[in-house]
């Protein structure tokens, strides 16, 4: 769950999942109908939005709720369907398909999937989630975060208000570089459902 995030982050929750842990939730109402499915990687979106659709990656190590409802790979790459569930073509028709705060797994299953014929996919994904991962670990509450970017900045820097500027460019970049990658997986989706004159207009 959490908040509207693409391609990575809201990894905001630690797990003990001992062997006793295990033995309360198996005597508990949670009877663990899904642990075949526990900890492995996948894709998950908040089931509860207020604005678009936005999926994002979790890697092994990932337990899934019903507030956070995942997609696991099969015989299609993670990337790719990432990448599809991830363009403004898939947003819109969610809106269709549900026009509620609410997106459901067989809402999201009803999605047309058509492969792309390029492989553009898997460099964007990896591209896309690393931009996604940087700034999710780039805040000190993240458990990927190794120190405060300011800090690694200000190392840099004699004063704090120049580290602070150039922290301030390094952010807004990484904004843009974000836009230009779902720019790029828009119109790749665009021209897969051949709707490209819909996405220019």
């Amino acid at each position: 769950g959490g908040s509207p995030r693409k391609w990575y982050g809201n990894t905001d929750y630690v797990l003990t999942y001992d062997k006793e842990s295990y033995a309360l939730l198996r005597v508990s109402v949670n009877r663990c109908p899904s642990k075949a499915f526990y900890f492995r990687e996948c894709l998950t979106w908040s089931d509860v939005t207020s604005g678009d659709f936005c999926v994002r990656y979790f890697p092994e190590g990932s337990v899934f709720s019903t507030v956070g409802n995942s997609i696991f790979e099969e015989d299609v790459p993670l990337a790719e369907i990432c990448c599809c569930l991830a363009c403004n073509v898939v947003a819109g028709w969610l809106r269709i398909i549900n026009p509620t705060l609410h997106a459901n797994p067989g809402d999201v299953a009803r999605i047309p999937f058509v492969r792309p014929e390029s492989d553009g996919t898997s460099g964007l994904f990896s591209r896309a989630h690393e931009s996604a991962k940087l700034e999710w670990d780039s805040v000190e509450t993240s458990g990927g975060c190794e120190r405060s970017p300011l800090i690694v900045v200000a190392c840099q820097d004699d004063n704090l208000e120049t580290a602070a500027s150039r922290l301030r460019g390094r952010g807004r970049n990484m904004v843009r570089e974000l836009q230009h990658l779902e720019e790029e997986n828009n119109k790749l989706f665009s021209a897969n459902y051949g709707l490209e004159d819909e996405e220019s207009s």
